[in-house]
């Protein structure tokens, strides 16, 4: 601090200096309030004159065309919604005329696949008049019933796959739902409008529909599965539709019922020998003689003859046909099961090929299922996981071995080794363990325990279980080896033999289809025949044909009465006698007295009787 004349001085300012600072910025403070005061004044005047002055209004013809009048926007809102209709009437007219045809994309197919539908109703029918008939005749006609229902479902199958490829091919379900909805942005204002909503709303679901319809259609390349058609409701005409073939009340139902008939095609378990086999043949059965590149070509005749050209295959096209043509019969059953399981969901798949081996599972919903086979092993195995939670398994190694087991909360096991010995387990409300040297043994040994425990089990999974003691091919072909042959039925087969031997083409011919006609009449003479008779290089073959057919019909048969013992067993003979009538009853109580040196005739309460005291 420096003292000097003037007062006490800091380094660089003086007080006076500070003071004079201060009063130039409250002038400036005074200046700006005194500024802001005036204009608001101004204002608040300015507010009763501007209010006191009336302005003329513009007249109607000056106003700015950019403000249209309410009948204007009333006009627009019209015309918008004219257009909107047309459009929408137009994409609907699209619509309907796909759905008229359905699956199938033009009319010629639509009208084919009405025909062959009718005659697979008519088929119907006429299986359900059948009687039980025992005669040759009804068994032949309910198996040509049979195959050809099955041959109508692989046509309809086929008609699908052609239709996709030839069906509307202007026809873009994707581009239309587009549309629709570009049509709705361009026309806002009907929106308003419930009505016209709600059906533009029912046009978009039917689109959705479509193309779901379009991507199913797309997928038949190299998906297969049986088309069994539903009989119109509109039919009244028509017997009522059985329910579907239930399963056994005592067991529980779960996912796994609703897939019996597919299951059933795929696991057929026959006798050979007195074992249990899983029949490889049996998967032929519902093709009824007919590969897949044969119905194709049935079709596209059948189209040609009706004047609708089917396009030539594409590259892809014909890839994927000839990888469907190849496919090995048991994968396309498991993909009909897989079709039945999903129901119109999309499973989660796989399918594999190497050699002669295959493989292919899925997953869809609560049903898991996979099979696997090659020269040396079949597997098969399908779980739900809801309901009783049941998992089916049936394996086979060199035709040798086999395992079948049901496990939930019942277990069910039979294991059957490669010396022919089984080991048969159910742990339930009771516990069975049984062990045999063959399966037949075990079955004459428990019969009843087997077919209501073993064999209702499978069969309420849809297994095809073997022939059991009472089924009518082996009552039959017991009680023809009861009867033996008759004079005069080895007459007829000797006259019939050198018939077939004749110079005369006419008369070879009709022996041969006597002789065929009536296999199960001659089938143990057939047997007989040996290609060392010296007969003609023409009869020596058909003979041996002949041979073949009975074979394939009765020797299985010969051997597993001859494994059960059936024909000698007064158990199992006195309850089949109680079982037939007439002639075939007395010719049981002729063959219990031969065996048994007791003469009770028919009276088969009597028989009872007598077995129950000698146990």
């Amino acid at each position: 601090m420096i003292r000097t004349g003037r007062g006490i001085q800091t380094s660089g300012f003086s007080f006076s200096r500070v003071t004079a600072m201060f009063h130039r910025t409250a002038i400036r403070l005074i200046r700006t309030w005194a500024f802001v005061v005036l204009l608001v004044t101004g204002v608040a005047w300015s507010r009763p004159l501007a209010a006191q002055v009336q302005l003329p209004a513009k007249p109607a013809n000056e106003r700015r065309n950019d403000q249209p009048t309410d009948n204007d926007a009333k006009d627009n809102d019209a015309k918008s919604k004219a257009k909107f209709i047309a459009a929408l009437d137009d994409i609907e007219a699209q619509i309907v005329e796909q759905e008229r045809y359905g699956e199938y994309g033009t009319a010629e197919l639509k009208q084919y696949v009405q025909e062959l539908e009718r005659e697979y109703f008519a088929n119907q029918d006429a299986l359900e008049r059948l009687d039980e008939s025992e005669t040759a005749g009804g068994n032949r006609r309910r198996k040509d019933l049979t195959a050809r229902r099955q041959h109508l479902a692989l046509l309809l199958w086929q008609l699908k796959r052609t239709g996709s490829q030839i069906g509307q091919p202007g026809f873009d379900s994707r581009k239309l739902t587009t549309q629709t909805h570009k049509l709705l942005g361009e026309h806002r204002s009907v929106m308003r409008d419930a009505n016209l909503m709600k059906r533009f709303q029912a046009i978009t679901r039917r689109l959705s529909l479509l193309s779901r319809q379009r991507i199913t259609n797309s997928q038949l390349h190299y998906n297969f599965y049986f088309v069994h058609p539903s009989r119109p409701a509109s039919d009244r005409n028509a017997p009522p539709i059985p329910a579907p073939a239930a399963g056994d009340g005592r067991f529980p139902n779960g996912p796994i019922q609703t897939l019996r008939e597919p299951v059933s095609n795929l696991i057929g378990l026959r006798w050979r020998d007195g074992r249990l086999n899983w029949d490889e043949t049996h998967w032929e059965i519902p093709f009824a003689g007919f590969d897949l590149e044969t119905v194709q070509r049935q079709i596209h005749s059948e189209l040609k003859k009706r004047g609708v050209e089917v396009p030539e295959e594409d590259r892809i096209v014909a890839q994927r046909n000839r990888r469907l043509f190849d496919t090995p019969r048991a994968i396309l059953l498991f993909q009909d099961l897989q079709h039945i399981a999903a129901n119109g969901k999309p499973p989660s798949r796989s399918y594999s090929t190497s050699g002669t081996s295959a493989r292919s599972r899925f997953t869809v919903g609560d049903i898991e299922a996979s099979i696997d086979i090659s020269p040396q092993k079949r597997e098969f195995t399908l779980r739900e996981d809801s309901g009783p939670s049941r998992t089916l398994l049936i394996r086979s190694e060199n035709d040798q071995r086999l395992r079948v087991s049901l496990i939930g909360e019942h277990i069910l096991l039979l294991d059957q080794y490669a010396d022919g010995s089984v080991r048969w387990v159910s742990i339930g409300d009771e516990v069975i363990s049984e062990k045999a040297s063959s399966l037949a043994k075990l079955y004459a040994d428990h019969p009843d325990r087997v077919e209501s425990e073993l064999f209702a089990r499978l069969r309420h999974c849809g297994v095809q279980t073997p022939l059991q003691r009472f089924d009518r091919p082996l009552v039959s072909r017991l009680l023809d080896q009861i009867k033996g042959v008759d004079r005069p039925t080895q007459q007829r087969f000797d006259q019939l033999v050198t018939q077939i031997d004749s110079g005369n083409f006419s008369d070879r011919q009709k022996a041969y289809r006597e002789l065929s006609d009536n296999v199960e009449t001659y089938s143990t003479l057939l047997l007989g025949t040996s290609d060392e008779d010296g007969r003609s290089a023409e009869a020596t073959a058909r003979l041996a044909e002949l041979r073949k057919q009975s074979g394939e019909r009765f020797l299985e048969l010969d051997r597993l009465i001859e494994s059960t013992g059936w024909l000698n067993d007064p158990r199992y003979l006195i309850e089949l006698g109680g079982r037939v009538r007439g002639d075939r009853s007395g010719l049981i109580g002729q063959r219990l007295e031969l065996i048994t040196g007791q003469s009770f005739g028919k009276d088969w309460q009597q028989w009872q009787r007598w077995f129950a005291g000698r146990r």
